[in-house]
């Protein structure tokens, strides 16, 4: 029984008992079998479930809870990196002029160049509306980090201007670092937050 025996049969025996004893035996394997495979598929369902409820429905990307959850545990681990806050101005005549279909289109296409973008390990999220996050690992230079800021917002402009649409509708970056503007996702978030209002105010 230690070594992981489930039955024992006792010499002499008799061949009716010991086919019964190894028929039931073989029955109760299959049935734990059938269990653990049932328990495997329901704690997938409640994996899947709990993912589904972590993204935004739209674009598929992290929401702000789980967003703030992954990025507190990085910066907990010491990985440096930074947080951009990206809105698009105009965003609302979009929908006004074009409808809803196509804002919703639009921040699709957002994600998708935000997806372009990044690389393993980064994280996504669409906050609200129009407002996303993208905390961007492994990268501290200010140089690398306007760079990609720059890129990003070219490519979408590009991508709105193919579209036709006469909403003078753009893109506002702005970036906190960690650790230079603060120590945990609440600091981070709110340098990259004033950095974004100061971009929209002056242009």
């Amino acid at each position: 029984f230690d070594a992981g025996a489930v039955d024992f049969i006792a010499k002499p025996f008799v061949s009716a008992v010991m086919r019964s004893r190894i028929g039931r035996t073989i029955e109760l394997e299959k049935l734990r079998k059938s269990l653990a495979n049932r328990l495997d598929e329901k704690i997938k369902e409640v994996s899947d479930i709990r993912e589904e409820s972590n993204k935004d429905a739209l674009t598929g990307l992290w929401n702000r809870n789980y967003t703030e959850e992954k990025v507190s545990e990085l910066l907990s681990k010491g990985v440096k990196g930074a947080l951009f806050m990206m809105d698009m101005d105009n965003f609302k005549a979009i929908n006004d002029n074009y409808g809803h279909i196509e804002g919703d289109e639009t921040l699709k296409m957002f994600a998708e160049t935000m997806r372009d973008y990044s690389k393993d390990g980064d994280v996504l999220c669409r906050i609200g509306g129009d407002e996303f996050v993208m905390f961007i690992k492994d990268v501290t230079s200010k140089t690398d980090l306007g760079n990609l800021a720059g890129d990003i917002i070219s490519d979408l402009c590009y991508k709105i201007e193919q579209k036709k649409f006469e909403t003078n509708t753009s893109v506002s970056i702005g970036i906190g670092q960690f650790p230079d503007d603060g120590d945990d996702f609440g600091t981070v978030y709110n340098a990259a937050d004033k950095a974004l209002y100061y971009v929209k105010q002056n242009g």
